[in-house]
């Protein structure tokens, strides 16, 4: 939490978690956090390996058996999905996300062992899921992993696509090459997402720290990442900026698309320009996650949470991380510095 308001980052979408780590920061800090309280993933799918390992750290002090219905819901029918839907919206979630996975792969990793961790819902639930979240007045947000998942999210008519695709190419992807195509939007893909008002998160840095620069596929990787950014961007679909990055916050993300060098171990992708940035942080980013309350304006009756700044950040994003007031619906907010 303080990580967060360090970085003048006072509204926050968390997309996977469990519930009861929502109270503890809702009632102690000042953020806006809006929460999905769990997802619906496949048996086998995306973050129940990575829950299964928390577990097996002794990070959660939940068993292996008892995740499903807590850290996530698992669905491989419409049957599974009605049994875990009441369960999910008991959890009160602020959106309901789901796990999106190779979705062109759907039937071949579906049942095998092999793929445990890489695979994610059955696409033709998508729309399924999407009808009943829109109908209790839920958004939806998705994980995807290659653009076939982009295309079935938007297709089902997600409200968020929570990665750029080719976050994990490769091996750690389950397939034996590397070819980008997997993972390249095209203008229509960018067309189509603008005509469903989908708002893609960028998640960018994600795919960069989780390889050494040294690693074959890194260079694969920001490529594919700054590809899709051209293509998004050309066609006007509504970004939002998020890091899905353990020690980052979007200012990390933020400073990493940008196209210059700032934080100290963050090679710049040369994505996007300061004021594009701002703006996406300042402004878009808080609606994308509060789209019913006036957020990340400063016209009368907007909310009164903003950063001063020693400089102008469109000069140089190095300015984004010297603030000199933190403001939070109208209330000055001290925080401890560094760290």
């Amino acid at each position: 939490v303080t990580r967060y308001l360090q970085a003048g980052v006072f509204y926050v979408l968390i997309l996977n978690n469990m519930p009861p780590s929502a109270l503890p920061v809702a009632d102690t800090t000042p953020l806006s956090v809006a929460y999905a309280n769990g997802g619906l993933t496949s048996p086998g799918g995306h973050v129940v390996q990575l829950h299964e390992r928390l577990v097996e750290l002794g990070v959660l002090s939940v068993s292996k058996e008892n995740l499903d219905g807590f850290a996530f819901f698992a669905v491989g029918s419409d049957e599974d999905l009605d049994r875990q839907w009441p369960k999910l919206l008991a959890g009160k979630p602020d959106i309901v996300k789901v796990f999106l996975g190779f979705s062109e792969e759907y039937a071949r990793r579906r049942d095998d062992p092999a793929f445990f961790g890489m695979r994610g819902l059955d696409p033709e639930l998508v729309p399924s899921i999407v009808r009943r979240a829109h109908g209790t007045g839920l958004r939806v947000a998705a994980h995807i992993e290659t653009a076939a998942d982009f295309r079935i999210a938007v297709a089902a008519g997600v409200d968020i696509v929570a990665h750029l695709p080719g976050w994990r190419v490769g091996e750690e992807a389950g397939f034996a090459d590397t070819q980008p195509e997997r993972w390249f939007l095209t203008p229509d893909d960018a067309q189509k997402a603008v005509a469903k008002g989908v708002i893609v998160v960028t998640t960018a840095i994600a795919g960069d720290a989780a390889l050494d620069s040294s690693h074959a596929h890194h260079s694969i990787v920001r490529g594919i990442h700054r590809r899709n950014l051209q293509t998004l961007r050309s066609a006007s679909v509504h970004l939002a900026l998020g890091s899905d990055y353990w020690s980052g916050t979007s200012v990390t993300e933020a400073v990493y698309l940008a196209q210059e060098a700032v934080i100290q171990g963050v090679v710049p992708l040369g994505g996007l320009d300061n004021l594009t940035l701002i703006q996406l942080l300042a402004v878009h980013t808080p609606r994308a996650i509060f789209p019913s309350r006036r957020v990340g304006g400063l016209t009368e009756g907007d909310e009164a949470t903003f950063v001063v700044l020693e400089e102008d950040p469109v000069a140089s994003l190095r300015n984004l991380l010297q603030i000199r007031l933190r403001v939070i619906l109208g209330e000055i907010i001290e925080v401890p510095e560094g760290g």
